[in-house]
Formats: C-alpha cells, sequence, structure tokens
C-alpha cells in the first residue's frame, strides 16, 4: 500500500470521447483516437504527423480516414 503520495500539479481534462464517437462515427470504439487526438494535441510528446503515420500502418485499410478523423475530432475538442 502506498503511504506517502506524492502532490503534483495536474490538469483534468473531461473529453466525452464515447459520445462523440457514437455521434460522429456511429461507433463506440474511435473513442480511443479521440482521446489520442486530444493528448496528442494537449501534450505535444509525439506530433500528430507521427501518429497519423502510424494509423496509416497500423489499422485496417478501410478504417484509416475514419480513424485519422476521429484522432482530427479529438484535438478539437481539446481547444
Amino acid at each position: 500500500m502506498v503511504k506517502n503520495v506524492p502532490k503534483v500539479k495536474a490538469r483534468v481534462f473531461k473529453v466525452p470521447a464515447t459520445e462523440v464517437a457514437e455521434k460522429s462515427f456511429q461507433a463506440k470504439i474511435y473513442a480511443n483516437m479521440i482521446m489520442l487526438g486530444t493528448l496528442t494535441k494537449i501534450s505535444n510528446i509525439v506530433s500528430k504527423s507521427s501518429v497519423e503515420r502510424a494509423i496509416k500502418e497500423t489499422v485496417p485499410k478501410k478504417t484509416i480516414i475514419t480513424n485519422i478523423q476521429a484522432l482530427k475530432k479529438g484535438a478539437e475538442l481539446s481547444i
């Protein structure tokens, strides 16, 4: 059990990813790309182009466009 929890400064972002995925793409599975888009935009840990390249290399071809659209939607939600 952790006895001493360090204090950290953090920001919390509420992202209605599942709702947006259902409304925009009629599938909850795109919520993960929406969250990734939000994380990419707010953190700058990895570039948008790197994530898009990874999507193109890993997801089924028929879902590439929708996954990239969901990624962009997530970035828009972080504004």
